[in-house]
């Protein structure tokens, strides 16, 4: 396993801005994760932050995150 990589998955960036400040999709990545055989089958929610600098959006993610690991170790069989 790389440094870069997490046992649950990795960050993908699914949004990009154009140079008049739009925001778009890349649906390459959003096919690869919601069609992947592994989850292709589950419910799956994806959800983004994006905000002023220096807002909390590090926090909410990590807090979410926080509580989807913990959820997920305590016995979630599938």
């Amino acid at each position: 396993m790389s440094s870069h990589e997490h046992p649950h998955g990795r960050p993908e960036n699914v949004l990009g801005f154009t140079e008049d400040s739009k925001v778009f999709i890349h649906d390459a990545p959003l096919k690869d994760m919601f069609l992947h055989p592994d989850v292709k089958h589950r419910k799956i929610v994806a959800f983004s932050i994006i905000g002023a600098y220096r807002k909390g959006k590090s926090f909410f993610l990590n807090y979410c995150l926080r509580y989807l690991y913990a959820h997920v170790c305590i016995g979630s069989s599938d």
